[in-house]
């Protein structure tokens, strides 16, 4: 029996994981005190969601509350947003559409963070390794389209392990690179 899956019903920015986790928090935080009003928070809740800010009387605790909850929310729903992208981009590429939309992925990240980072040494270094793996993954991507076979769980297990090896070794050379860095200044 196939398990089931609830996306259907589910419109929200955030997961419902999150969701309810976040309700739950209200739920105790409201146990310790009389001023906090459940339903209210939880309406501002969905609100901050949907629209990205809330106008509303809150008491002094509700405020609190509402406040530290925000950052949360926030990276909720960027999580889930990037999350929704590197979806449709799986379903894309299974469904066979032309290694393009990856290199549109790749390009679209590399323009991000160069834009993103800062003027120092290390942003640098990070913008370097974001494009240098976004260009990995559009050659990879590009040769398991063009190649159309289906890989044994074996084969795909050996190149998650390559990967993650790949990482781990680039990862100490820029802690490496980091803690000596060389001198070109003089």
């Amino acid at each position: 029996m196939a398990a089931t899956r609830f996306k259907k019903g589910w419109n929200r920015a955030v997961s419902r994981k999150f969701y309810a986790s976040v309700c739950k928090q209200i739920h105790v935080v409201s146990a310790l005190s009389d001023d906090i009003r459940v339903e209210h928070l939880l309406r501002c809740l969905d609100e901050y969601i949907d629209k990205g800010s809330v106008d509303s009387d809150f008491t002094d605790i509700e405020t609190v509350v509402f406040t530290l909850l925000q950052p949360l929310i926030d990276k909720a729903v960027e999580r889930s947003r990037r999350a929704r992208q590197r979806a449709a981009l799986r379903k894309k590429s299974k469904q066979g559409v032309s290694a393009d939309i990856p290199s549109v992925a790749v390009d679209d990240i590399c323009t991000d963070s160069a834009d993103s980072q800062s003027d120092t040494d290390t942003a640098g270094d990070a913008a370097e390794e974001v494009c240098g793996l976004a260009s990995y993954v559009r050659d990879e991507s590009a040769s398991n389209v063009a190649s159309n076979q289906p890989l044994s769980r074996e084969e795909k297990r050996d190149m998650r392990r390559e990967e993650a090896r790949k990482r781990r070794v680039e990862k100490r050379e820029k802690r490496l690179r980091r803690r000596h860095p060389t001198s070109v200044d003089a």
